[in-house]
């Protein structure tokens, strides 16, 4: 496992279950444009948090229990291998 996954992962599990676009390109080793578009074109499950105060812009985040999930599933289906 590399060394700066371990922030997300304690005991074995998930320890955040939103992350910030960024912070999961530099885990998972690609640019964050790269993420973006995997997340407009739905291949990233996606939390949208819509602020009060109109004007402001929605702020997505990766879904990393929904992630973690659909991979699950596919694995159990093997159609990923691990």
């Amino acid at each position: 496992m590399k060394k700066d996954m371990i922030s997300i992962f304690k005991d074995g599990c998930l320890a955040v279950p939103l992350m910030r676009p960024s912070e999961y390109a530099r885990h998972v080793g690609v640019t964050p444009a790269a993420v973006a578009g995997q997340m407009d074109r739905g291949e990233l499950p996606v939390f949208t948090l819509t602020p009060p105060a109109p004007g402001k812009r929605p702020t997505r985040y990766i879904n990393l229990v929904a992630l973690y999930e659909l991979c699950k599933d596919l694995a159990d289906e093997g159609r990923v291998v691990a």
